[in-house]
């Protein structure tokens, strides 16, 4: 079994577009406010595996969108 690590901050901008492109969401996505929407977020959780991110969990609030 594979260790992911657990890291408690935001993805970069890169490592955010890999995920939405790993799952098919570019077309569905504005890369423009990304970094706005991820900065005002209340707290995000990144997962890696060997340096690589396989996932995230975003934390936000209606009034910081």
């Amino acid at each position: 079994m594979t260790k992911c690590k657990i890291d408690h901050h935001n993805p970069t901008l890169e490592e955010y577009k890999y995920l939405c492109e790993s799952v098919g969401w570019t077309n569905y996505m504005n890369f423009e406010v990304v970094e706005t929407s991820l900065r005002n977020s209340i707290h995000c959780v990144t997962v890696k595996d060997n340096e690589q991110i396989v996932g995230m969990g975003l934390f936000i609030s209606i009034s910081k969108i």
